[in-house]
């Protein structure tokens, strides 16, 4: 997150990410928000992440981070054009919003 956010000059419009069953993603929760937070207005963040047992539970820890710190209302986000994120397990699609400070 930290090299992405380098690019001062060109502001992310969307970005979409794909995790598999091998790769092992360690996320700083208050640095992923901290990310999210500091987007243009609007801005979405799809993840599509195939959770596996060894995985499950940090998913699980990431998501109550991710309750307590954004909005889960995404008719909201839509309509108000704040920033989105999409969490795709498979069979279950999770939403956030950054809300507005």
């Amino acid at each position: 997150m930290a090299e992405i956010q380098q690019a001062k000059n060109h502001s992310l419009r969307e970005l979409q990410i794909k995790f598999d069953n091998q790769t092992q993603w360690k996320l700083n929760f208050k640095e992923f928000v901290a990310f999210l937070k500091a987007q243009r207005r609007g801005f979405k963040l799809g993840i599509t992440w195939k959770t596996n047992a060894d995985s499950e539970f940090y998913f699980l820890e990431l998501q109550q981070y991710l309750n307590q710190k954004l909005e889960k209302n995404m008719e909201c986000a839509k309509r108000n054009k704040l920033t989105q994120v999409t969490i795709d397990c498979g069979m279950i699609k999770y939403f956030w919003c950054v809300p507005l400070p």
